[in-house]
């Protein structure tokens, strides 16, 4: 019911596909700030290759970024803390 109710909706939905993975496109590329709305995806293909690719930027800029920034802290803390001793 909701596939035919999508497609009367939107009559250039592709069929057969449900209505929920477009919805987890949208909201990868909109989550990741990754797409300008200029050039996106057409097909599910492409659409899940975008997705993988947003995921794995986030995996490898992102992560990484955090846990050295988490090192730098903790380093920032152990001088500080024996500095207080030293005085």
């Amino acid at each position: 019911m909701r596939q035919k109710i999508y497609r009367l909706v939107q009559p250039g939905a592709q069929s057969g596909k449900p209505a929920d993975a477009y919805a987890i496109y949208w909201a990868v590329i909109l989550l990741t700030t990754v797409g300008y709305g200029d050039v996106l995806a057409t097909t599910f293909t492409g659409k899940l290759i975008t997705i993988l690719s947003a995921l794995m930027g986030i995996a490898v800029v992102a992560l990484p970024a955090g846990l050295i920034t988490a090192g730098y802290l903790e380093e920032l803390r152990n001088e500080k803390d024996d500095s207080d001793q030293e005085e």
